[in-house]
């Protein structure tokens, strides 16, 4: 299965890619970054950072969201006291030679799009800041993607930035809105789901256990 990510990394995003990184049956084809638990520049930092200790640098193109803000334009207040200053829990990952594409995202998400047509999961773990904006841009992008599958919203759990509204989904809601109703295979998938999935610390044991020496340190800390 071939998917593009786009993410705003972030401690859960940035497991979510090592996990995606780690499965033998998907191919990651592409990571964009947007505005939300960090500024979308620091997300691609952060990401590239993520494919070298995955040992995936230069493997995998990184493209920045040209947006810092919401479609509505609103600021941003980033959650440190989550993800930290650098989103990553203040982990100092060792930086990356690689650099993110040159590129506008929408250009990319549509180049990836074009490029994998019929085959590519569209992943989208953040604000739908920039898929919003290529749905607008190109009205053919919706009909080269297989399927989209976005972390946001919730049904039954509570919300984690109102009783009732989940921080993707409330970040840019009129982004969301765009993506919703566009005509396309999507599953959403909300706190319900999320917030059963907990990392426990005999995980972090077998992690350490199995885990490169280099990196022991990173599970300490």
């Amino acid at each position: 299965m071939k998917i593009c990510i786009d993410c705003d990394p972030g401690v859960d995003d940035s497991l979510a890619i090592l996990f995606a990184l780690a499965r033998p049956d998907v191919e990651v084809v592409g990571i964009s970054t947007s505005v939300g638990n960090v500024t979308a520049k620091q997300g691609a930092d952060n990401a590239l950072r993520i494919l070298k200790l995955a040992g995936m640098e230069h493997k995998i193109p990184v493209c920045v969201g040209g947006a810092e803000q919401p479609l509505n334009g609103d600021e941003v207040d980033f959650p440190e006291f989550i993800h930290g200053k650098n989103g990553i829990g203040n982990v100092e990952l060792p930086p990356s030679d690689q650099k993110p594409v040159d590129m506008d995202v929408c250009d990319f998400l549509y180049q990836i799009a074009s490029e994998n047509e019929g085959e590519l999961v569209l992943v989208t773990l953040g604000r739908m800041t920039n898929i919003a904006k290529t749905i607008k841009r190109y009205p053919d992008f919706a009909g080269k993607i297989k399927k989209v599958v976005s972390m946001g919203g919730t049904v039954l759990a509570t919300g984690n930035v109102s009783p009732v509204v989940e921080a993707n989904i409330g970040g840019d809601p009129e982004a969301a809105d765009i993506v919703v109703q566009t005509p396309w295979d999507m599953t959403m998938v909300g706190l319900d789901v999320t917030l059963k999935t907990i990392l426990r610390k005999e995980d972090l044991e077998y992690a350490e256990k199995y885990c490169r020496e280099e990196c022991k340190e990173q599970i300490h800390s």
